[in-house]
């Protein structure tokens, strides 16, 4: 009985060792093979939703602002105030839009503008750009010089340019700083006591400071 176990025993230790063997062979041939990535095989990583949704995706802006203008300025010596603002797309860095400002000169101005601005660097925390504009300068028909009798004020060209840079406060808002220049003309148009047409062509050189708001 006994000789017949330590058989049945042999028996088994014969057929489980080539086993054993020849699992560990194939276990360290897995092991020495490189893992292969999902980019090997052709599958792209999923991308964040926010990669891509505010570089390839444009979205509507708007900027507000405080500033004041000085400079030279043909009829009055004080430094005026500036309310502004501008609606328009933003998209991979370029913002192009509409904006408006309210001034308070003698007379009050709302110059009317194309508003371009771009960000040097939009993928980073602090946003650097620059800025142009080219617009039409509107004059309130109630304003002081306006009232004189016979004269007429008309609007022509406002014009600037200038840089900034912006603070996000978070995903969507930005606190931003503004510097730089602006030029607009305006054309008063009267009769001398000969009736004949006089016309007077108005001058404004100004540095613009500009402290905002963006979302």
């Amino acid at each position: 009985m006994k000789h017949s176990s330590l058989s049945i025993q042999k028996m088994l230790l014969r057929m489980f060792i080539p086993l054993f063997l020849f699992g560990m062979t194939d276990i360290r041939s897995m092991a020495g093979q490189p893992v292969i990535s999902p980019e090997r095989k052709g599958i792209q990583p999923l991308m964040s939703s926010e990669e891509g949704s505010t570089t390839e995706k444009g979205k509507y802006m708007a900027f507000f602002s405080l500033g004041m203008l000085p400079g030279s300025m043909d009829i009055i010596e004080t430094t005026p105030i500036s309310l502004g603002m501008s609606h328009g797309y933003y998209s991979q860095g370029l913002f192009l839009g509409v904006g408006m400002n309210v001034e308070n000169f003698q007379p009050a101005f709302l110059p009317v503008y194309a508003d371009l601005r771009i960000f040097l660097f939009p993928k980073e925390k602090i946003h650097p750009w620059i800025r142009g504009i080219v617009g039409k300068t509107f004059l309130f028909p109630e304003s002081s010089a306006s009232s004189e009798q016979g004269t007429k004020n008309v609007g022509k060209v406002a014009t600037g340019v200038g840089a900034g840079i912006s603070y996000p406060l978070n995903h969507q808002h930005a606190f931003y700083f503004y510097l730089g220049y602006r030029y607009m003309q305006y054309s008063g148009k009267s009769k001398n006591y000969l009736q004949n047409p006089v016309v007077n062509n108005f001058n404004f050189n100004h540095m613009e400071f500009r402290v905002g708001f963006s979302f």
